[in-house]
C-alpha cells in the first residue's frame, strides 16, 4: 500500500499505481509468488474499494450540497437577506441571487 500511495503522490491514477506496485514487488522479490499468482485480483480487488471510497465521497458532498440548497431556499422564504444565506450555507451568493429570484416570481405569480 505504501508503493501504491506513493504512485498516487506521483500522479497516477488509482488502477496503474496498482498496478505498477504489484509490479514493483514482484521485482523486488516482496510476496513474488502470490502475487504472480493473485496479482491481478489483487488489482481489481483494491480498485474496486478505491472506486467504492471514491463514490461514497462523492455521495457525501452530492447530499451536502442538497441539504445546503433546501435550507437556503427555507431561509430566503423566511426573508433571509442573501449575504446571510450565502454566508451560512456557503453556497455561492450567484446562485442565492438566482433563488431568491425564482422564489419572488414565484410569490408574484400567485
Amino acid at each position: 500500500m505504501a508503493r501504491v500511495r506513493e504512485n498516487i503522490a506521483n500522479r497516477l491514477e488509482p488502477a496503474k499505481a496498482l498496478e505498477k506496485a504489484v509490479k514493483e514487488c514482484i521485482r523486488d522479490n516482496v510476496l513474488k509468488e502470490f502475487l504472480k499468482i493473485y496479482g491481478s485480483d489483487v488489482v481489481n480487488m483494491l480498485s474496486m474499494e478505491w472506486n467504492l471510497a471514491d463514490a461514497l465521497i462523492v455521495r457525501y458532498k452530492d447530499g451536502a450540497l442538497d441539504n445546503a440548497e433546501k435550507v437556503a431556499e427555507k431561509m430566503l422564504r423566511r426573508g433571509t437577506s442573501i449575504e446571510i444565506v450565502a454566508e451560512d450555507t456557503e453556497l455561492p451568493i450567484e446562485q442565492i441571487e438566482k433563488m431568491a429570484q425564482k422564489i419572488q416570481n414565484e410569490q408574484q405569480k400567485s
